[in-house]
């Protein structure tokens, strides 16, 4: 029996194709799975504890809007409470 010096061309490239493509499958699957790992992680993380700036932050802005305070007594402006401000404007009528 005679052999072909010539590789089997067709079975490389179709093993070489198969072998590529399932590399890229592999590569593609570790990339999502280890954002998924990590993304619950970054969410455990950062989520479980209350920010403590936000909170300060929401303080501030409650007492603001719910407290009287002088702001420039020279000039004349004093803060009042949100409510109390919406009401006064909702019987003042429309600005003209």
């Amino acid at each position: 029996m005679i052999e072909d010096d010539k590789p089997p061309l067709k079975a490389l490239v179709i093993f070489l194709s198969l072998i590529t493509v399932f590399i890229i499958a592999v590569a593609i699957s570790a990339k999502e799975g280890l954002w998924f790992v990590t993304s619950d992680r970054e969410y455990d993380v950062d989520l479980s504890q209350p920010n403590r700036e936000i909170s300060e932050l929401k303080a501030t802005f409650h007492q603001e809007l719910t407290t009287y305070d002088v702001v420039d007594d020279k000039k004349g402006f004093y803060r009042i409470p949100i409510d109390q401000a919406m009401e006064a404007l909702a019987q003042q009528g429309p600005v003209r």
